[in-house]
């Protein structure tokens, strides 16, 4: 009696859901990504799982890219007093974009062109630096974006496999210093992220499984009168 009662609920749990629309998402991100020499030169890739197919019928398909720049300098006067030192980044003859990362898909489609906000570049500058002292700007981060991207085409996006996303990254820069024996170190990094989201129909259950699911009330309707 309890099986009986248990697979008919089950039954019509799974019938009343048969149509319902779906969403899952999938997230990759590449923290800490080193630049490249060239927007031509790969400098990472992003990775999401496909649709499974199983699932239902793939109704659209919804991409969100973000990305930080992340940059530093330090450094120690060696030898020597009162010396200068100035980093730039972006400046005027080096680049008006410091800071750039694209992202694309398989067919070379860029999804993110993702450039520093500040169009006139950072700058740090340290003065009258002894002999023997030390300088950090500290941890610098710039140009929080977000992108959108609704592919048309989603055949690309079913399988059992994975979406993959070429990523492209640089940054320019520019230092110089008067006097003394300065050494110095610049760091930089960006941490793309992409998120894809399916928005799916479930699919449908056969006629024949709801027809045993009925046929399953239909004997516990009979039980009970019996039993009644």
């Amino acid at each position: 009696m309890k099986k009986i009662m248990f697979l008919a609920v089950c039954m019509i749990f799974m019938t009343c859901n048969a149509y319902a629309d779906y969403t899952i998402s999938y997230t990759d991100s590449l923290p800490g990504l080193s630049p490249a020499e060239d927007l031509n030169t790969l400098a990472g890739t992003l990775s999401v799982s496909q649709f499974n197919p199983g699932l239902g019928t793939l109704d659209s398909v919804s991409l969100a890219f973000t990305n930080q720049f992340n940059y530093s300098v330090s450094g120690q006067n060696n030898d020597g007093a009162g010396v200068t030192f100035t980093y730039r980044l972006g400046v005027s003859g080096v680049t008006s974009t410091p800071f750039e990362t694209q992202v694309k898909d398989a067919s070379g489609l860029i999804m993110l062109d993702n450039q520093s906000n500040n169009g006139n570049g950072w700058t740090y500058r340290v003065s009258n630096l002894g002999s023997g002292a030390t300088f950090s700007s500290g941890n610098q981060q710039s140009s929080l974006a977000i992108s959108s991207y609704t592919p048309s085409d989603l055949s690309s996006y079913i399988g059992n496999g994975n979406v993959l996303f070429s990523v492209y990254s640089v940054v320019s820069s520019l230092a110089g210093y008067n006097g003394g024996n300065l050494a110095y170190t610049a760091t930089y990094s960006s941490d793309p992220t992409v998120t894809v989201t399916y928005d799916y129909t479930a699919t449908p259950i056969p006629f024949a499984i709801r027809l045993f699911g009925s046929g399953l009330l239909g004997l516990l309707g009979l039980k009970r009168k019996h039993l009644w």
